[in-house]
């Protein structure tokens, strides 16, 4: 039996990921299920990755599959002082999506949090309708939170967005 997790690793986010990323994001399945909102051109892309890569409260990760980057996944919002943060995960690869890399990610980018980061708390927002990326929350101890903090930010969205939290004492 093949192991996934062993196959899988998170390197840092780089200019070299940015149009596989772009690629990825054409695909209305993904911009969907991620709440991504708008058409997106190339410059602009390039110019918010730009952006990101410089800011301290931002840590991006390309997801590896036996050296294949197939998505990407980070950290935003984050605050060393209040040990928390926010997740966010996708795998961009639509043929390898459900197969468990997603999972294996997920765990490494929570270590990094944990144990590289020393974060008390980490959270996460998700559409109610993306059951298979709730599940996968849930299976790693998230659990769903009532939020009203930045409820504006999701009123475009054009369905319920749930918050989930995990915090270090109920993380594996």
């Amino acid at each position: 039996m093949i192991n996934i997790k062993t196959m899988v690793y998170l390197a840092d986010f780089d200019k070299g990921h940015i149009d596989k990323t772009f690629e990825w994001i054409q695909d209305p399945e993904l911009r969907h299920s991620f709440l991504m909102r708008g058409i997106v051109s190339y410059d602009n892309h390039v110019e918010y990755f730009k952006n990101v890569l410089r800011d301290h409260t931002r840590k991006i990760y390309a997801i590896f599959y036996e050296q294949l980057h197939v998505g990407n996944c980070g950290i935003k919002h984050l605050n060393l002082k209040a040990q928390s943060a926010e997740v966010w995960i996708y795998i961009g690869e639509n043929s390898l999506r459900k197969k468990g890399i997603g999972d294996a990610a997920l765990k490494l980018l929570l270590r990094k949090c944990f144990n590289d980061l020393s974060l008390e708390m980490v959270y996460l927002h998700v559409a109610d309708f993306n059951f298979s990326a709730i599940r996968l929350y849930e299976k790693n101890g998230f659990i769903k939170v009532n939020f009203q903090d930045n409820a504006e930010e999701w009123v475009s969205c054009g369905c319920k967005v749930l918050r989930l939290e995990l915090g270090r004492s109920g993380w594996m």
